[in-house]
Formats: structure tokens, sequence, C-alpha cells
């Protein structure tokens, strides 16, 4: 060994200085990253190999050289005494000293590399180790400055909900978004940030985003509000679920006109988006009725001439508007529409250009500018207006297209290539953004990648000539001669005086050496084109080469007249018109929607419940199997009941005279006969059969029951109600008892204390199936959807895998919203009951809310076929009818279901269904006055009246419920009800005289005490003051009285506690515009100007409709004065 291998090689520390130097000069950042020290010692190891090559074959690892010269140098030296003393070593005189050598130094580098490799890995994991540790810390650093930055600009106890709502009111989405989501995070209750986030993704086009939160909204608060259909309408139209948004979002009863008319606009804009232009027409009827004539009922008709091609009649009815009518970003939009579809471009652009000086966030008028724009050779304008349109809706799939058709026009290849493959990213099948791709790709040389995105679209579109050249000049450019060739020939056997498609052919002919095929083409050329008198070869290499910049304009200007604009303009154009910021502006009789499920779906569970309560045979041998009657006297006694049933009511009377023989009638007999001569409707026989029963046996339950339902059909309510209470004072628990009494006060009486009724009478029996099912019923009338399941769900657990349990758990689940479990109890009921009407007819319902129509359908003709007389089937299918807007189909069905059971009542009922879907608002209270003559209930009148509401007929609405309260004076729901309506009516005085009466009866009546705060606030807030206190103390809970105890100490002028109050209410229910605005003007007058501000400014932006809106306005003036 010499000197310079066992001290190490002075120029190898001269390289470890350099490279110490390297790291040294490193930035701070990069050392603090671990940075760059990878790259130092891979230079080192590629030095280290290139010196070891020059003198031994094996490299070594450059990390420990200097170690590895002197080791191994030991390991030779070690070898070679081995070789000397060993007497193998020594016999084999053949082997030389130097391949021992050399042998033993090979085995001492292997065992090196290995030890070395070991050692080197646990380096690189230690050092990778540090480099993220590193990141980590970075990441924390970052983090921190942008807390910094964030607290500097919006303070340093800045309210996230306050920065989401400026961020939303400056259009930042993504600051708004980001935040709310953050405050989600940590408080997932916070129901204003939640509604805020749904308003901030539906104003950004994200409908599937607002669909998920919305739908919690949903499941709480239940589809009755109106601000919630309408977001969820939004979202649905944004998402392209048009028929989804026609099963779910609809009118309901209760909604004012203003309400009816917005929800009625979301649909004709699915209606028109699926092309149904005779639906979109009725929808646009009712809304006329509903708002007269307006600018935005004629908008409306309008959209609905576009849709069938009529463009003259829709510029006619937007031209008629005058004055501010006129002033309406919708009106100029669907102006220049219009002009496009006649083809007078210039003059679309003018409109468009209006409706964006009115409205500068209405993307598609932007878009639609733009396309203009392109269609004129003006790229530049174009991708101004695409900018701000995708900056409003970064979504918008044609904007995209249209602004990577401008970019490759304007010769940006790279960006029109990005923009095109964010297209395809969102909207893989978009033919236009595949050509467009083809096209930047063609442009960049990438020829193979060309061909296989045209590829796909050729097969749809062959009869495209420029698109077909463009593919055969990919192909020549890629040397595909052949296929070039069959290309140019398909395209000239459909366009055989296409001359570029002739000169591109003769190439391919000259490059195949097919001289003659040559000639023949460019001759062709020449005589179609006599001005091209060129040389044939200068003629093909010119049309090859600058060919593809004219080609690439003329598929271009293709796309653009191929560009389905009105389809965009369904989709697009008619969701942006029914932003509430733009807008200011029947379901047949509908339950209390207290749920999450469709009230169409509520209300036919209720009445299937009806109908199945209506069947008292149970509870008739029940009596008779209580009354220990001997074996083959019961038996006696059925078959009497059988004949009954069957209406041989001769048989029955004899059966039942042989019951007792010659002995004196029996209490049980007597009641027999009674219940015979009631089914054949002899009232007076089966009255003085029930007087005997009871005569002979004073505890006899069944009998005064009986007494009750007879005393009930000829309308004495009182006695009914005398008879049922004798005989609860019998039996406290008796089932038959409780059902009718809760029947009783339900529909003549107080709606609340038929549950105090029956809930003694479930409790003592919850296996009995009347009173679950009554009690269930009940509930979901009161709108209290989850107590019903919870009793479902205890009758189901007394009777298991029955069919009748199953049915009324699937039916107490499907109101209820649990759809899961609907379906899987009513296909289970099904199963074990496949001849029940009511089970098909519920699971028919559940069918119909998840979307699955035609299975509806079949299960509802099966219904039919099996019980023709069920009238729950029959209003099932008018109902689906209806929901599918087949109205001819419906008024057939409703004169058929008169028909069929020949009852004013039902034929009238079944008018009023579609007198109310169809908007004949008349004919509906025609149809509801024949129901009440025929059979006055409690929830028609509210339907009279309501309707009459709706129609303006202010002097004849109030008249259905002062009816009812005549014979129901405590029926305290109802009065409030009517109070209410006097109170918004400006009858002061009834009100208050109705609100008294309410707390004279009952003194904790909620609504009754707030009522009389809406009186008293303005006229004595002290009065006002101590009744909102004296309710929120007795209701802690509920949000109305909070508010209303907000609002009091408002006016008061205790603002502190007002605002405090007031921000409860508004983060309860975000969505409620009265409660908004209170906290807005309680923050203004304790000088937040501020939140008062971000407060109206999201009224107007979110909820413009407000009836407030002149005040709103008025105090956002006022918050915004210094």
């Amino acid at each position: 060994m010499d000197s310079a291998s066992a001290v190490g090689d002075p120029g190898d520390h001269k390289t470890r200085q350099r490279s110490h130097r390297r790291h040294r000069h490193r930035p701070w950042w990069m050392r603090l990253l671990g940075l760059g020290r990878k790259r130092r010692e891979h230079h080192r190891r590629r030095r280290h190999r290139r010196e070891s090559d020059e003198s031994q074959p094996d490299p070594i690892d450059a990390d420990s050289d200097a170690e590895m010269s002197e080791t191994g140098q030991t390991a030779v030296d070690a070898a070679a005494e081995v070789h000397e003393t060993s007497p193998s070593t020594r016999e084999s005189s053949d082997v030389s000293d130097s391949d021992h050598a050399t042998t033993g130094e090979h085995r001492s580098r292997r065992h090196r590399r290995r030890r070395h490799s070991r050692h080197g890995r646990r380096r690189r994991a230690a050092r990778k180790f540090g480099q993220l540790g590193m990141l980590a810390l970075a990441a924390v650093g970052i983090g921190a400055v942008v807390a910094i930055i964030i607290g500097l600009r919006f303070g340093h106890d800045a309210d996230p909900l306050t920065v989401a709502r400026a961020a939303h009111i400056r259009a930042d989405t993504t600051i708004a978004v980001e935040t709310l989501k953050g405050r989600l995070q940590t408080a997932p209750d916070d129901l204003e940030a939640r509604w805020l986030l749904a308003q901030v993704y539906l104003e950004s086009g994200d409908g599937a985003s607002a669909d998920k939160e919305l739908r919690i909204f949903e499941r709480r608060f239940g589809s009755g509000p109106v601000e919630i259909r309408e977001g969820l309408g939004r979202a649905l139209l944004r998402q392209g679920l048009y028929d989804r948004l026609l099963r779910e979002i609809r009118p309901l009863l209760e909604d004012s006109p203003l309400e009816r008319a917005r929800i009625t606009l979301l649909r004709l804009s699915a209606q028109l988006a699926l092309g149904r232009i005779e639906q979109a027409g009725y929808s646009a009827d009712i809304i006329e009725r509903l708002r007269g004539t307006t600018w935005e009922v004629q908008v409306s008709r309008a959209r609905v001439a576009l849709a069938d091609d009529k463009a003259e009649t829709a510029l006619g009815l937007l031209r008629g508007l005058q004055g501010d009518d006129a002033v309406h970003p919708e009106v100029y939009f669907f102006r220049g529409e219009a002009e496009r579809r006649l083809g007078r471009f210039e003059r679309a652009i003018e409109e468009y250009s209006t409706a964006i000086t009115l409205d500068g966030s209405y993307a598609p008028a932007r878009v639609l500018r733009a396309v203009m724009h392109l269609r004129a050779h003006r790229p530049e304008p174009a991708l101004t207006d695409l900018d701000s349109a995708l900056r409003t809706d970064r979504r918008d799939v044609t904007a995209l297209v249209m602004q990577s058709l401008a970019l490759l026009t304007l010769g940006n290849i790279a960006d029109a290539r990005k923009v095109a493959e964010i297209g395809l990213a969102m909207q893989a099948d978009n033919e236009h953004a595949t050509v467009l791709m083809a096209l930047a790709e063609f442009a960049s040389g990438l020829y193979g990648r060309t061909l296989s995105l045209l590829d796909t679209y050729r097969k749809f579109h062959v009869e495209e000539p420029a698109v077909q050249r463009l593919y055969a000049i990919a192909q020549l450019k890629s040397g595909d001669l052949d296929g070039a060739t069959k290309t140019l020939q398909e395209t000239l056997a459909l366009y055989p005086d296409d001359e570029q498609a002739l000169a591109l052919l003769g190439h391919a002919y000259l490059n195949a050496g097919r001289l003659t095929e040559t000639t023949e083409a460019l001759e062709r050329v020449v005589a179609l084109r006599p001005e091209l008198a060129e040389s044939r070869a200068a003629l093909a290499t010119r049309l090859l080469d600058d060919g593809p910049v004219d080609l690439i304009r003329e598929i271009t200007d293709t796309m653009l007249e191929r560009a389905d604009l009105d389809r965009y303009v369904r989709a697009r154009g008619h969701a942006d018109s029914t932003r509430p910021q733009r807008l200011a502006g029947g379901a047949g009789l509908v339950a209390d929607a207290g749920s999450a499920v469709p009230a169409y779906a509520i209300e036919r569970t209720i009445t299937i419940l009806r109908q199945l309560n209506a069947n008292d045979d149970e509870d008739i041998e029940r009596v008779l199997r209580n009354e220990a009657l001997a074996d083959p006297r019961r038996l006696t006694a059925m078959l009497a009941l059988v004949y009954a049933r069957k209406g041989q009511y001769s048989d029955a009377r004899d059966v039942a005279a042989k019951l007792d023989g010659d002995t004196t009638t029996s209490p049980a007999t007597a009641y027999l006969v009674g219940v015979i001569e009631a089914r054949a409707g002899d009232v007076a026989a089966a009255r003085s059969a029930f007087a005997r029963t009871v005569r002979a046996n004073p505890n006899f339950v069944g009998a005064y029951v009986a007494l009750a339902r007879l005393a009930t059909a000829e309308g004495d309510f009182d006695a009914a109600r005398q008879h049922l209470e004798r005989a609860l004072a019998v039996d406290a628990s008796d089932p038959a008892a409780a059902v009718a009494l809760a029947e009783l006060e339900s529909e003549h009486g107080d709606p609340r204390k038929a549950i105090a009724v029956l809930e003694p009478a479930f409790q003592a029996d919850p296996g009995n199936l009347n009173v679950a099912r009554a009690l269930v019923q009940h509930r979901l009338e009161l709108g209290e959807s989850d107590p019903a399941f919870a009793a479902s769900e205890a009758t189901f657990n007394q009777r298991p895998r029955e069919a009748s349990t199953l049915l009324l758990r699937g039916l107490a689940a499907l109101a209820s919203g649990r759809l899961n479990k609907a379906v899987e109890d009513l296909d289970n009921a099904t199963s074990l009951a496949p001849a029940s009407a009511a089970t098909r007819v519920a699971y028919a319902t559940v069918l119909s809310v998840l979307g699955n129509e035609n299975a509806a359908a079949r299960e509802l003709s099966h219904a039919v076929e099996l019980e023709p007389g069920f009238v729950p089937a029959r209003f099932a299918e008018l109902d689906l009818a209806l929901r599918d807007e087949r109205f001819d189909d419906a008024k057939l069905l409703a004169r058929r279901i008169g028909r069929q059971f020949n009852q004013p009542i039902v034929g009238a009922q079944a008018r009023a269904e579609v007198a109310l879907a169809t908007g004949d608002l008349d004919a509906a209270e025609q149809a509801l006055v024949d129901v009440l003559a025929a059979e006055p209930t409690r929830m028609r009148s509210v339907a009279l009246f309501r309707l009459r509401r709706l129609t303006g007929q202010l002097g004849t609405a109030y008249a259905p419920l002062a009816q009812w309260l005549a014979s129901h004076p405590s029926d305290n729901d109802l009065r409030v009800m009517l109070a209410d309506a006097y109170r918004d009516d400006g009858h002061i005085e009834s009100a208050s005289s109705h609100y008294r009466d309410v707390l004279a009866q009952s003194p904790d009546h909620l609504g009754a005490r707030l009522g009389l705060v809406d009186l008293e606030i303005e006229r004595d807030p002290g009065a006002a003051l101590n009744l909102a206190r004296d309710a929120y103390q007795s209701h802690p809970d509920r949000i109305e009285a909070i508010a209303a105890y907000g609002r009091a100490q408002y006016v008061a002028g205790d603002l502190q506690s007002a605002q405090s109050l007031l921000a409860r209410a508004v983060g309860a229910r975000p969505f409620h515009a009265p409660y908004r605005f209170a906290l807005a003007r309680t923050e203004l007058a304790l000088g937040n100007r501020e939140n008062a501000r971000l407060h109206l400014r999201q009224l107007l932006l979110e909820q413009p409709w407000f009836e407030a809106r002149d005040e709103v306005e008025k105090k956002l003036a006022e918050a915004a004065a210094e």
C-alpha cells in the first residue's frame, strides 16, 4: 500500500472542501428544509465511480472511500497469508498469487458493500425524517403568517359569520366557503352558518353541495318552509335534475300567492328544460292568476314561446313591457335570445349588454354575448366576457368551451389546451371540448394524440368535412399514408367537390408514389378552382402546410353554428332567472307538512290509516269474545256477524234470535242484534237494542261505543261525547271507546285532546292495532311524525312479523322521512299479505317518493284490481297523474271516481284535487264548497279558508272557520288561525277578541300569547313586554317565544337583551327573514353598523321578496350613513 492510499488522497480532501462550501452556500431555506443534500452526495458518488474505474473494476460507495481503501488493503494481505499457509493452496501450484489476492479482495468488498448499504439506508431514513419535520415546521409557520394576515385584515376577534357574509357580498366565494366550512367543523349545529353556506354554493353554481346542505334543513324543519323548497328547487335546477324537481318541489295550499308563484316558476323552468311546452304553458297560466300581468308573467310566457320556436311572439311580449317593468335583466336577456334565434346577432349583443349592465353577475348573458362576438371573429371581447362569467360560475362547461375556442383563435395554444382539459374533466362526453382539445394538440404537433381524440367524435359526426380533413392531415403528418388516403376517400364520397380534400388526397398519392392518381386529383382541384392554376406539387404542399390555419377557423365556425345554445339557455338561463335576487316575486288538499317527505305522502298515509280504522269488525268480535260466551254460543254469534257482513240481514237476525233460545235475551245477544240492525240501516232498532244492552248491563262498554257512533252519524256530537265518557268511566283504557272519542275530538273538537284520550289505552295495550293506528294517525295530523314512529315501533315489538304491524310501522316511517325503513317494512308487508290493497297503496307511495313512478303505478293498479272500492287507491292514482302533469288523465279519473263511489263528497274532493293542481282556483273553491256541504270537517274548512285568502276573497274567507268554530268552540288552534288572519288583514279588535277567548279557555296557549304580543307591541309596549316575558318563561325553548320576547325588548329599549334573544332566533332559523330584519334593526340601534349592514344586505341578496323590502332598504341606507 502506498502512502497516498494510507492517508487519503489530497485531491479527495479538496473535493470534500468544495462540497462543503457548496453546502454552506445553499440558501438558508434549503438548509432549513434539508434540500440540496441529495444532489451533493449524488455528484460525489459519480466522481468516486469515475476515479475508481481507473484502478479497480468494482466501484465502492463514495461515502466511505477512505475507510474502504484501508480495510480493503488489509483484507488483501490477510488473503495472501491464508493462501500461503493453506495446504490446499500449496498443492495447487497452477493458481497464481495474484488470482487469490483478487478473489479475497472481491469477497471483502461484498462484505463492506452490505455493511455500508445498511448504514446508508439508516442515514437516508434519518435525513428524510428530518426533511419531513422541517416541512411540517414550515407549514405551521406559513399557517401562522396567513392567520396573522387574516387577523390584520378582519380584526383579531373577527366573527367567522361576519367574515363569510362580507365575502359573500363581495362575491369572494373561496373565502366565504372556507370560512363557513371551518366554522361548521367546530360548530356543526350552527344553522345560520350552514344556511349561508348553502346560499353561497347556489350563487357559485355548485348545486350538488347546496342540495346537501339544504337537505339538513329539510330533515330538521320539513319541506313546509317555502325558503327551503325554493332553495332545493334551485339546487336541483343547477344539477339538471328536472324530473326530481317536479316530483319534490310543489306549492302548498298554505303558501301565499307570491310564494306559490315562486315555486311554480321553478317548476316552469324544469318543464321547459324537459321540453314539456304544454305543461309549461299551464304553469305560466297559474303564475298569471296568482300575480296578475306583471313582468315576471310576461317573461314566463316569453320563455314558453321561445321553447315553442315562436321568437317573434316572445319578442312582442317582452317589448310590450313599459316603465319599471322593463328594467329587469331577464327581460333584456330573453329579448336577446329572441333576436339571436331570428339571426339578428348585433341586436342580440345590444340586448345582452343591457342585461349585463343591469346585473353584472348574470353569467348566461355574458356567455351568449361572447358567442356572438366569436361568430363575428372578435375573440378579445369574447374572452373578457367569458372570464367574468367563469368568475361567477367556474362550473359552466359551455363557458369553458367557448373560452378555449377564443384562446385557440388568438393563437394561445397552451392555455386553450388547459381550458379544454378542464372542460373534459368536468364533462367527459362534451364533443366540443373534445374537438378543441384535438385542435390544440394538432397545433402543438402531437398528431397521435389528435387522432386518438378525434376517433370517437368521427363516429357520430362523419358528415363534417373539416374534421375529416383535420384527421387526414394528422395521419399524413404521422406517416400513415394508407389511413389518410382512406379518410379522404370517405370524405370525397360524401362531398365530391371538396377541393381541399382532393388536394390532400393528391399529396397522399404523391408520397405513396402513385403519380397517375396524383395528377388526376390535382387536375380536379384546378377544374373546381381555376384560379389555383399553379404547379401541382406547389399546390399540394401549400394546402398541406398552410391549410391547417384556415382549417381551424372553419372547424370553430362550424362548431359555433352547431352549438346547442337553446339547450344551454334551457339549462342555465332558466336556472339563473329563478335566483331570488332576480325574481320579485296545485297540489291537492295538503296535510300539515311537518316531515321531510312530500306533503302528498303524509296525506295519503293518514288517509290509509283512517280507512283502516273505519272497519270496526275487530272491535265487535273483541266485545263478543270478552262476554265469556260458551264455545257453541260464540260460534253462533260469529256466524250471525258473517251474515251481517255479507248483507244477509234476515239470516243474521234468525241466527241471533236462536242464540239464547227461550231464555231472556242476554246483553251480548242484544248487542249483537243492535250491530245487525245498524248494518242494515235501521237506526231506531239498533238504538233500541243497544239501550236494552245498557239497561241489562250498565258496564257493557261496547254498547256505549255503539250508541256514540249512532249519535255521531246523526250529528249529535254532544250525545256521542257523553256516551263515550260513560264508557271510559267504566274502563279508562277501553280501546274502542278511546279510538271513537279521539276521532270525535279530532274532527269536532280539540285535535290535541285526541292524543290525551288515546295515550292511556295505548299504554295499557301497545299491541292493540286499532288504538295504535288511531294514535299514529292523529299524531301525523298534528305534524308529530317522530312520536308517531315511536308508537308504531312499540306496537311492532308487541306483534312482530305481522303484516298489519309492518304496514303500520312502514307508514309511520314514510311520514317521518325514514325511507329505507319504510321500503323494508312495506316490502315485507306486501310479501306477507299480497292481497292487501292498503299495503299495496302504501308501498306505491314510498316508491313514488323515491322517484320510481313506474313501479308505483304498477302497485296502484294491482291495489285497484284487488279492492276496487278502496278509496285511497283511487285517489293515489289521481295524485300520480297530477304529479306527472297528466291533467287530461286526471280529469278523467276524477269523473270516474265520482261515478264509481256515487258519493258527492268523494267526487267533489277529486274535482278539488284536479282544479287546485291545474290552477283553476274558482273550480277548486266550488268543489271545496260542495265537499263541506256534504260533510264538514276541520281540514276541509281550513282548506276553503286558505283558498279564499289565496284568491283575495277576504270578505268570505273567514266564513268556513267561523262556521266550524260555532259548532266547535273549544278548537283553540283553529281560533288562533282565524285571529291571525284578522290581525294580518287589519281587523285588530276581532283578532284581540279571539286571542283572549283562547286564553280564557287555555291560559298557556303559546299561539294566542304571541298573537297578542304582535297586537300590543306598537300600541302598548309595556303590556307586550309582559306578555312576551310570560310566554318565554313558559316556553323557553320555543323559537317563536324567543323572537317575540326579543322584539318586545327592542321596543321597550333593552337593546342588549333584544340583540341576544334575536341572535338566538336567527341562529336557529336563519332562513326566516323577519327574524333577521329584527336583528339587523337592533344591531343598528346599538351602533353596530357593520353587522347591521351585513344582515340587511344578506336579506336583499337572498330574500328580496321579503314584504318589508322598502323598510330594509331604508335601514340599509341608514346603516351606510356615517
